[in-house]
């Protein structure tokens, strides 16, 4: 019996150094007065940020600043009540992104 025992705790224990911890993910970034907030925001690498647009002007996300064609990460174009998500494939640091229709809305991002 004890030796069952022993060999169930084991597989038991094998099983829960097995489980990775789950990441949660990041809130999303509300675009609102023609801000986004919050800034900035922390996100994991390889998670996705979700930005809503409150204001009825368009906007959009794009990473670096600046970039019009050549855009590491943009979201489309999109209006008042719309989102868009992006993958986060930047290394761990903190990074400025911008709107391409508003090139004054700048924001943070940070990757761990």
């Amino acid at each position: 019996m004890g030796i069952k025992l022993g060999i169930a705790l084991g597989l038991v224990g094998a099983l829960t150094l097995a489980v990775a911890p789950v990441q949660a993910a990041p809130p999303p970034v509300l675009i609102v007065a023609f801000t986004f907030q919050p800034s900035p925001v922390t996100v994991p690498r390889g998670q996705a940020v979700t930005w809503i647009n409150l204001d009825t002007a368009p906007h959009t996300a794009s990473y670096p600043v600046g970039c019009v064609k050549k855009c590491k990460w943009t979201t489309p174009a999109f209006g008042l009540g719309g989102s868009s998500a992006v993958t986060i494939k930047l290394r761990p640091g903190t990074y400025s992104y911008y709107c391409k229709v508003h090139p004054f809305m700048v924001a943070k991002l940070t990757v761990t």
